[in-house]
């Protein structure tokens, strides 16, 4: 019998705190030629805005990102000194993929107002998830810094440790990059993968039908995603499905209850088993519920969550500092499809033909 060693991978994609809407109380009212906005008196313009801005942030809520945007940007025309329009406008320019367009409004809404926390700690998210280590850890100080008593306060004082170990790791595989994959990433802290004479690795995936949130169609996309990931590494690690947990090599199992993992704030966790010749034994968990209310799990967050965390079960164990990487280290905003990279194939070839 094998002795196996168990070993918890630092697996999940680093929730990053990018959806925060800007929903500031904004009742408004004409009286004849008059227009109020927090009981102030203000522009025609200003009070226009303000409706656009409401319409906006409902739509933000639908999840209706594209029409958040046409209402929003009519918002900004009207009051380009609006922090509050600035900022939700970023957020909806992030959910449909214009992230540097999204940093530039989230910046002017800090500007305008240093006093919005929500726009600190959203410029924060979207330069995580840029891969902008150092200026995501610098604005997340700062937030923390302003708002010591904000309810979120702890919880980005914990994403600022993490984001440290990224930069640390960073800083130590720096070296030894590639344009071509991201092999020294993954494995600076040393390589694990399993035997060849374990192919095709026996896959079970519960059904999940019985969990609370479970989304209909996430089995046949998760076996989809195990398949792309034979088919990138050209058959250097395979699979085959099975309807037995008794003799998998990996097991797959669903959850709702995000705490029973070891970060709360990841959506799937790997855990891998090893022997004295490479991986016995691997299991993920993958969690049924969003992590943030306004980021819903659809099919493409839970294909990018799907493809990470099968990276890990076959032995990456390190992260990346770029967002196109199915390894990379933080959650995506955009509710976009996402495939394997020619750099994410090349990790996986190399994972497995190495000496």
């Amino acid at each position: 019998m094998v002795k196996a060693k168990s070993f918890l991978l630092a697996t999940g994609l680093l929730l990053s705190l990018t959806l925060t809407l800007g929903e500031p109380s904004l009742p408004s009212f004409a009286e004849g030629e008059q227009y109020f906005l927090n009981n102030k008196v203000v522009s025609k313009e200003q009070y226009q805005a303000a409706i656009l801005l409401q319409e906006g942030v409902k739509f933000l809520h639908a999840n209706n990102n594209r029409d958040a945007v046409i209402k929003l940007k009519q918002a900004a025309d009207l009051a380009p000194g609006f922090a509050e329009v600035h900022h939700n406008l970023g957020i909806a320019l992030a959910k449909t993929g214009q992230v540097k367009e999204a940093i530039s409004e989230l910046e002017l809404a800090r500007n305008l107002n240093p006093n919005l926390d929500s726009s600190w700690m959203s410029l924060g998210g979207l330069y995580q998830t840029e891969g902008r280590i150092q200026d995501a850890i610098t604005t997340y100080g700062e937030f923390v810094k302003r708002f010591p008593n904000h309810k979120d306060a702890r919880k980005v004082s914990e994403l600022i440790l993490g984001l440290q170990k990224e930069a640390s790791r960073e800083s130590r595989v720096q070296s030894g990059g590639s344009l071509q994959d991201y092999y020294a990433e993954v494995t600076a802290h040393g390589r694990a993968r399993w035997p060849s004479n374990k192919m095709p690795l026996k896959v079970f995936i519960a059904q999940g039908k019985s969990t609370p949130n479970f989304k209909p169609g996430s089995e046949d996309l998760l076996k989809q995603s195990f398949v792309d990931w034979q088919n990138a590494s050209k058959g250097a690690v395979s699979f085959e499905f099975v309807d037995s947990e008794k003799n998998s090599d990996i097991q797959c199992t669903w959850t709702n209850d995000s705490s029973k993992f070891k970060n709360a704030a990841e959506a799937g966790e790997t855990q891998l088993f090893s022997g004295k010749n490479g991986l016995v034994k691997g299991s993920i968990a993958f969690l049924t519920v969003p992590l943030m209310p306004d980021m819903p799990l659809t099919q493409n967050r839970l294909r990018l969550i799907f493809l990470h965390e099968i990276g890990h079960v076959i032995g990456m164990a390190g992260h990346t500092n770029n967002p196109k990487d199915a390894m990379f280290f933080s959650i995506d905003v955009a509710d976009n499809w996402r495939d394997l990279t020619e750099r994410d194939a090349a990790t996986a070839i190399r994972l497995y033909l190495e000496p």
